[in-house]
């Protein structure tokens, strides 16, 4: 009878070993942004130097905008972006998107658009924003149309 016991905790216990686990490997966006390289998209910085303070780790505050004007409850909370054009979004210390920065100036305002990169899921759609540094603690990512959303960020350290 102890023998049988034996064995039948045994067996049980190699069966659920050997069960595959695919809850998906959270890495951390403290560590991720820092191994994209900084070459992955662009050989130099395309950020204009008067928005280099655009390069950081900033926090959600709010959203805005839409039909109603209420905006959306948020799916991330936090934004970095990098040298070279790469951006990396984030939620609970989880990466959730990350990929290259477009850069349109007209009349010297800066408009980005993100673009997923092919590792990475999109996060948005249609996601073309103005960019607009108050002072240096506070990024505002406007929609330059009407009706979409409007994102309120503060520089974290």
């Amino acid at each position: 009878m102890k023998t049988t016991l034996f064995f039948s905790i045994l067996l049980f216990t190699g069966f659920v070993s050997c069960i595959k686990d695919n809850s998906p490997t959270t890495i951390t966006n403290s560590t991720f942004i820092d191994t994209v390289s900084a070459k992955r998209y662009y050989a130099s910085d395309i950020i204009p130097p008067q928005y280099s303070g655009l390069y950081n780790k900033w926090k959600l505050i709010k959203i805005t905008g839409g039909f109603s004007g209420d905006g959306y409850e948020p799916n991330f909370d936090y934004i970095f972006f990098k040298q070279n054009g790469i951006y990396c979004i984030s939620c609970k210390d989880t990466i959730k998107g990350f990929g290259q920065i477009n850069v349109i100036m007209q009349d010297n305002e800066l408009t980005i658009s993100l673009t997923p990169d092919k590792l990475s899921s999109a996060f948005f759609s249609n996601f073309q924003k103005q960019v607009d540094l108050k002072h240096t603690d506070t990024l505002f990512l406007s929609d330059p149309c009407c009706d979409l959303y409007n994102y309120e960020f503060v520089k974290q350290k």
